[in-house]
């Protein structure tokens, strides 16, 4: 058995960052979107599972406030196509930008559970 995770998607563009209906910044992203690979191997063969997503990334403040995100819980990212990321933000010592960290997986703008906010 062997694990791997591998970039599948970058992603790029301008978002906004909420706390529940509150918008507290528009952002700048970029994004990459790790998947976890599980590679099975036996006598009939091969098989590969796909796994867990991992978000990691950067956004940049283009408009709103650093310390709003300081120790706000409940973040969500909301990409420029209407995908959404639950995230945590590490903001800089300078308060340009925050390295984000997803804590969940993507929510595509055409999944069912998108429609749900």
């Amino acid at each position: 058995m062997k694990r791997e995770q591998r970039l599948v998607e970058r992603l790029e563009g301008r978002g906004q960052i909420l706390s529940g209906q509150r918008r507290l910044a528009d952002v700048a992203y970029e994004l990459d979107v790790y998947r976890e690979f599980l590679q099975l191997e036996n006598d009939r063969g091969k098989l590969e599972l796909a796994g867990a997503e991992d978000v990691r990334g950067r956004v940049d403040l283009i408009a709103g406030s650093k310390d709003l995100l300081f120790g706000t819980e409940d973040l969500w990212l909301y990409l420029e196509d209407g995908s959404r990321l639950e995230a945590l933000c590490v903001v800089s010592s300078e308060g340009r930008y925050c390295d984000l960290i997803g804590r969940g997986r993507l929510i595509r703008a055409d999944a069912p559970e998108a429609k749900a906010v």
